[in-house]
């Protein structure tokens, strides 16, 4: 069985729509340390942590790194262009073991990657910032074979 943990970035301090160098603001940092810890009072323990690339999201990788333990990957899959398929197959590459996979990205990819491993729209609102969403996969990791466990959000 996979466990697959959807990790928005924290709230960033505003230094332009798109930029990759915006960093976590204090609230973000408050944000994505609550999550963790309610990640860690249920037992979820990242095997692997993959991230955009983008500043925010690496220090919200790191953030659980210190909080839960696990290795830290980038993946520009997360980022611009999102490339759905690229994800998908590592996801199946940890599929036929019990592994927790946490990527950490942004919005509204991450969520609609994550409507559509449970082919329905369990995320209609999106994943907000600093939030973590539990997917789990009984056998093989498809597109509509995800089941949808929990949203953690303080």
């Amino acid at each position: 069985m996979l466990n697959f943990v959807a990790v928005r970035h924290g709230e960033a301090n505003e230094i332009g729509l798109f930029n990759k160098k915006k960093n976590l603001s204090s609230h973000g940092i408050e944000q994505v340390r609550d999550t963790a810890n309610l990640l860690k009072d249920n037992d979820l323990f990242p095997s692997i942590i993959y991230t955009s690339p983008k500043l925010r999201a690496v220090e919200t990788a790191n953030i659980l790194q210190e909080v839960l333990a696990g290795n830290i990957f980038e993946e520009n899959a997360l980022c611009e262009p999102f490339d759905s398929n690229r994800l998908l197959d590592i996801l199946a590459d940890y599929s036929n073991d019990k592994y927790t996979v946490f990527f950490v990205g942004h919005a509204p990819t991450l969520a609609e990657f994550v409507n559509d491993l449970v082919g329905k729209n369990v995320l209609e609102k999106g994943l907000p910032k600093g939030s973590a969403v539990l997917v789990t996969f009984e056998d093989s990791v498809e597109l509509g074979k995800g089941i949808f466990q929990k949203l953690f959000q303080k």
